[in-house]
């Protein structure tokens, strides 16, 4: 009998998960969102169909949860048997799972383990049964007799066989650390955590000598290996003993292990190292996934072609043992027979079946194509008359959104793409597509192949594929995930599993399941399988990583306009600036335009003054307990502020972590940076206001940090001072050079060198200055169309800086223009009616 499970949970891609294993493994599985949605599915369905009906509930959703929805059910006597699994989080508390207990028949709690909840569900199904018919015979365990995708014993995904690019599959090295503290030898371990490779590893590091037993969910022992000082010296595995065993035993993924110390009395029968014996295990396995890649069906009869086997094939079985296989597929034994008859492991057969058909000595017969329920039929007969008639050539479908086509070789699919995808993912997609007008080309085919799979197959696995991804629910598509960095230990686990690390890896590029299914090379429904597999295991979870926030903190240096300081939640620091008697705070208590007034009235420089340590202090800390932070300073050759701000995060960076973790939790970390950026004015506010384009698009603090860094060098500013006299009075020239400007009317030309103001030139009226100061600018541009994000400010001279901008717009290919007015830092070097350009290139692509 098929069992109905309904699955509720507001988790799109949980309740994905939960149909998909669940209809693999036998069930007639159905998921719904809400608990609303449930209940109108069963009281329009009618009592007749409920028998065996199993729900599956999350205990936490919005309106109607798990608890709710059998508060409801169990009003209503026709639904009040219905059996309850619920799902609950390991953080619930101990009351919660107390009630938990006494509501539902039975709980699991999140993450588990698909043989956990294959149990409960065993369990309630079978109780419930009791309960309704306890006179009679007890009704066929819940579970199917045969799950080939999805059993206790085997792993939910196997290992796929890729050509990836290296660096593709490459990862963080925390990720794939070992743990600090190996766990002991004299303990059990889940095998899903710790693998036969990974405890053989162990074993030999610490010389152990001892037994290990591999037993399945229910405590079976399935087989045993024997160490002697660290080395592998026998397996068993039913009838199988010595290497055979061990290739068996390498096969189980899931189940628990035991490791008994003790000095080990049995003969060796493995006379291999333990590496050279994993290497051997690594390339039977490979043949044995290859084979099962090559079939349609493992039930299937394979011919044998009467051929002169090869020395080789015959060295690797033995000829007793090659004549028995041989035999048995004479006599009709389908693959999954032979396999199963323990002449040799699982593995070794498979690859033993392998090597005879890459020798010719078997041969697959020919496969007939079921008819498929969710091809478009015009497209399948056409694919079938192609490889009828053995044609080679381009088949390309019109009326479609994306260019696709089909490569055939000798009437074999040999190729496919479907805009950028390309291989089984391509046709798979072309074959999910509807209508469209069929064109054939016929002509040399000189093309890498990225198929090589009989046209049976491809059909009966594309079509099965179509069918499982119409299923899902396609809100989950939408969802982002994130890696579960707080598990380091989880992605150790898959580190030898390149499919899993390849799709983690694009996990970290993309993040939305529909983003990292198009970017994947594996096929829509592998990738989705994958990613479900990761879910279920807790390396990643749905939604996007908790990251702090990052206040970006700048002086009032900058000269950074009110707007942007705003727009971008920037936190100034201000400057103080005397002016005779009176102290003022730059931009706070001091806009621009009144410094300037009160700098022509005055005949004493004003004096700039950095803020102290403890005003940083007051200021870091009422930030640090939600946010972290990113300080940007100006030049620490024009002022003590980057020196007084570090100082105040090295004094109390202590107390600061603890503030935070008082706030956000005691794991909880504090990033603090503080960059010096040798610049000043309008070149170090563009690169505070890039380090805020870098934060809004999500980077992180030490990825915004290395950015600025990188960017430093890159930006470059001038100034054009309208007179010498400030510059004199500020100490930057002497005084002949002052009166010599002053007496041919010439501005001087200044730059920011190694974090210095430094005088460059002297031109004689604004306009060869403002020509000047271009000239300069396209001598470090790599060509003219090269494009530049410019800033421009002025010292009380806004027709001056219009000039300069417009200036720049025409002869160069300024992408953004930031104006605003130069502060007191610069103002009281340069004058009133100076005027600053700072700019840096841009790729082509910004």
């Amino acid at each position: 009998m098929e069992h109905k499970v309904f699955i509720v949970d507001d988790d799109p891609i949980m309740g994905n998960l939960l149909q998909s294993q669940l209809t693999e493994s036998g069930f007639e599985a159905e998921y719904f969102s809400s608990g609303e949605d449930v209940l109108e599915k069963i009281f329009q369905a009618g009592p007749g169909t409920l028998h065996g009906m199993v729900i599956i509930a999350d205990t936490i959703m919005p309106q109607t949860d798990g608890r709710e929805l059998r508060r409801q059910l169990r009003q209503n006597p026709e639904t009040a048997g219905i059996p309850f699994v619920f799902l609950s989080a390991r953080d619930e508390s101990s009351e919660q799972l107390e009630a938990l207990q006494t509501d539902a028949d039975d709980y699991v709690c999140k993450p588990f383990k698909m043989e956990e909840l294959l149990d409960c569900l065993e369990k309630v199904a079978k109780h419930a049964a009791e309960s309704r018919s306890p006179s009679l015979p007890e009704e066929s365990p819940i579970l199917p007799e045969e799950s080939p995708n999805l059993s206790k014993e085997s792993p939910i995904l196997q290992e796929e066989s890729l050509s990836l690019p290296e660096e593709s599959l490459s990862l963080p090295e925390e990720f794939l650390s070992l743990p600090e503290e190996s766990p002991s030898l004299s303990e059990g371990w889940d095998l899903a955590e710790m693998s036969l490779n990974d405890i053989m590893q162990f074993a030999e590091s610490d010389c152990k000598s001892g037994e290990l037993a591999l037993k399945n969910s229910k405590g079976e022992t399935l087989g045993k290996a024997f160490f002697s000082k660290g080395r592998l010296t026998d397996a068993q595995m039913g009838q199988l003993e010595g290497e055979e065993a061990f290739y068996a035993l390498m096969e189980i993924k899931e189940g628990a292990s035991e490791f008994h110390v003790r000095e080990i009395d049995v003969p060796a029968q493995i006379t291999e190292s333990n590496s050279v014996l994993l290497s051997k295990a690594k390339n039977i396995l490979d043949r044995s996934r290859q084979l099962f890649s090559r079939l349609p069906d493992q039930n299937i009869l394979l011919n044998i072609r009467f051929r002169k086997i090869p020395s080789a094939i015959e060295e690797k079985a033995g000829g007793e043992r090659l004549g028995r296989i041989l035999s048995m597929i004479k006599a009709g034994q389908s693959v999954e027979k032979v396999i199963n008859a323990e002449e040799m492991s699982r593995p070794g057969t498979a690859s033993l079946l392998a090597d005879l058909l890459d020798a010719g000595i078997l041969e697959i017969p020919e496969y007939e194509i079921p008819e498929p329920n969710f091809i478009d039929e015009e497209l399948v007969s056409f694919l079938k008359n192609t490889e009828k008639q053995g044609l080679t050539g381009i088949l390309k479908i019109g009326k479609h959104q994306v260019k696709e086509a089909i490569y055939f070789q000798k009437g074999d699919i040999i190729h496919a793409y479907h805009g950028r995808s390309i291989g089984k993912k391509a046709l798979y997609r072309i074959l999910s597509g509807k209508g469209g007008q069929l064109s054939f080309q016929s002509q040399a085919i000189i093309i890498q192949d990225t198929i090589d799979t009989p046209l049976s197959l491809l059909i009966e696995e594309g079509d099965k594929e179509i069918e499982t991804l119409q299923r899902l629910k396609r809100g989950s598509f939408e969802c982002a995930v994130s890696i579960n960095a707080h598990k380091p230990e989880k992605f150790f686990q898959i580190s030898d599993h390149l499919g899993l690390v390849y799709i983690l890896s694009l996990v970290q590029q993309y993040g939305r399941v529909k983003d990292i299914i198009d970017a994947s090379q594996m096929t829509d429904l592998e990738t989705y399988k994958y990613l479900l597999y990761m879910f279920q295991k807790d390396i990643l979870f749905v939604g996007t990583e908790k990251k702090s926030k990052i206040r970006i903190i700048t002086d009032s240096a900058a000269d950074l306009p009110p707007e942007i300081i705003h727009n971008h939640n920037i936190t100034l620091a201000p400057l103080s600036v005397s002016i005779g008697q009176q102290v003022y705070l730059d931009r706070i208590d001091l806009p621009a335009e009144d410094f300037y007034r009160a700098m022509k009235h005055s005949d004493r420089i004003p004096q700039i003054s950095p803020p102290s340590e403890d005003d940083f202090h007051q200021l870091f800390r009422n930030i640090v307990p939600k946010e972290d932070v990113l300080a940007i300073f100006l030049s620490g050759k024009m002022s003590r502020t980057f020196h007084h701000a570090s100082a105040a995060k090295k004094k109390n960076y202590g107390s600061y972590l603890r503030q935070r973790q008082k706030q956000q939790g005691a794991d909880s970390r504090l990033g603090f940076e503080i960059v010096e950026s040798g610049l000043v004015s309008l070149g170090m506010g563009l690169l505070v206001t890039e380090a805020a384009d870098k934060i809004k698009k999500g980077g992180c603090l030490e990825e915004v940090r290395d950015y600025i860094r990188e960017l430093i060098p890159a930006i470059q500013i001038f100034f054009v001072a309208d007179t010498a006299a400030y510059l004199n009075k500020g100490g930057q020239i002497g005084k002949a050079r002052t009166l010599l400007g002053n007496f041919f009317h010439t501005k001087p030309i200044l730059v920011i060198q190694n974090g210095e103001m430094t005088l460059i030139d002297s031109v004689r009226g604004t306009k060869n200055a403002q020509e000047l100061v271009l000239g300069l600018i396209q001598q470090t541009l790599a060509s003219p169309e090269t494009p530049i994000k410019v800033g421009v400010a002025h010292a009380d001279a806004p027709e001056l800086a219009g000039q300069m901008k417009d200036l720049l717009e025409s002869r160069l290919n300024c992408r953004d223009i930031i104006m605003s007015l130069i502060g007191p830092v610069i103002g009281t070097r340069c004058g009133p009616g100076s005027v600053a350009v700072a700019f840096f290139p841009l790729s082509h692509n910004e």
